[in-house]
Formats: C-alpha cells, sequence, structure tokens
C-alpha cells in the first residue's frame, strides 16, 4: 500500500502505479503542484525544470513516449528535472493541505514585511488523503523500517520526510545503461548521485518546509535527513 510504498521507499510500488496511471495523468498532475514553471522567487535566473509529457519528447527528442519513460518517472527519475525551490513549495502545500504561498527572498520592503502571494491551491477529490499522505511521512521518520528512523528521537518535534536520490545529470543516459558500469563510475566521488531529502513540521501544526541536497552525497537517509534534523 501507499504507506508501506513510501515508508520503505519501494520503487516497484511506484513502477507500476506510474504505468496504471499513464503519463497523461501523471504530468497533469504535477503541474497542479507547480513543478515545470518558475514559482516567481525575488531572485535572478530561478529555472523552471522540466516536466516532460508526450509532446515534449516527440517535439524536442522526435521519439514516441515509451510506457518505460513513464516507469522512470515514477520514482523521480528519467527526463524529469526539478529544483529543490519547487520541491519546497510543493512539498509546503501537503503540510497546509492544499496551499501553496511564493516563496520570498526578501522579508520586508521599507520596513513593512512582504505580503503572503497564493501560487497554487490543490483541490484533491477527498480531502482525508492530506491526512493519510502526512501520517505515511511522518512514518518514514518514526516507523522502525522507515528510511529515515536513524533520525528520530522519542519526544522530539515531530516532523514529516521522505529520503530521496537524484541523479547525475552527466550519466542519466549511456553511463547508466549497464548497472555495472555505474558501479565502477561511482567510485568517483564527483559521479555519485546527489542525497535528498524533503520534510515539513512540527507535525500537527507545520511552521517550516525544508528540503536538503547534498550534492554527491549518495544516501538521503545518513548525509541529507541528518541535516533536515539539524534545522
Amino acid at each position: 500500500n501507499l504507506k508501506k510504498a513510501l515508508v520503505e521507499s519501494s520503487d516497484v510500488f511506484f513502477y507500476d502505479l506510474a504505468v496504471k496511471l499513464s503519463i497523461d495523468k501523471i504530468s497533469n498532475f504535477l503541474r497542479s503542484f507547480g513543478f515545470g514553471k518558475k514559482v516567481g522567487v525575488d531572485i535572478y535566473g530561478e529555472s523552471q525544470g522540466l516536466l516532460p509529457d508526450r509532446q515534449w519528447k516527440l517535439g524536442s527528442i522526435g521519439e514516441s513516449w515509451f510506457v518505460g519513460d513513464t516507469v522512470n518517472l515514477g520514482i523521480g527519475q528519467g527526463y524529469i528535472a526539478i529544483t529543490p525551490l519547487q520541491l519546497a513549495v510543493s512539498v509546503s502545500s501537503i503540510a497546509t493541505r492544499g496551499q501553496a504561498f511564493r516563496p520570498r527572498i526578501v522579508e520586508k520592503i521599507n520596513g513593512e514585511p512582504t505580503s503572503p502571494e497564493l501560487l497554487f491551491e490543490v483541490k484533491l477529490s477527498d480531502f482525508s488523503h492530506w491526512n493519510k499522505l502526512e501520517k505515511s511521512l511522518v512514518s518514514v521518520i518514526e516507523d522502525w523500517n522507515g528510511t529515515a528512523h536513524n533520525v528520530y528521537e522519542e519526544g522530539q518535534i515531530r516532523i514529516a520526510g521522505k529520503t530521496g536520490t537524484a541523479q547525475i545529470i552527466s550519466l542519466s543516459e549511456e553511463d547508466l545503461s549497464v548497472k555495472e558500469e555505474y558501479e565502477d563510475v561511482r567510485i568517483d566521488e564527483l559521479n555519485r548521485d546527489h542525497a535528498l531529502f524533503i520534510s515539513f513540521g512540527p507535525v500537527p501544526d507545520p511552521k517550516l518546509t525544508v528540503v536538503v541536497i547534498v550534492e554527491n552525497g549518495e544516501s538521503g537517509s545518513l548525509v541529507a535527513a541528518p541535516i533536515a534534523k539539524k534545522i
């Protein structure tokens, strides 16, 4: 089920789910969470990332969309590219039960606080799904088999989170075609995957969203999650 898949970080569950949903439903749903476009933060040079679909692949690569592409996308890999800021905004919408606000670097202008600006709002067919998702993300840390259980301390602030791994772009195609070749290139630290951890808390009344990415850190649970815990 979804909870166990999130807690144990089961790729197979999300491979299967992605195929059942299809790329069309996945890309449309992810777009509603702000992926594939800039969040409009008040700094120069923000990237919009990439949210691929059938039309994008045909126009950019000249190939049809394959089921294998959908499988890759199911675990956030393949053609998709997401910025840490986009992750922070989307994760915050889980904490607020559907509302995401435009992030700001500038806190005040002429002594006046900048006003919150609603960036997007996601409405689920069943509101209780937000609660189920939050409980599952809390279990990632609190359950004995959770991938981030190593940062759990009983009696401390409760947080919801998910470990992850981000691909090295330069190794995303031919260099990753054979597992043995990939194991060889990982000997070089600069070729190791990036460690990722997304989180919000304290639960049940979240105040902060924290996204940590450690370049070439490889392990979201052992490297990125402890940093988020300190914050």
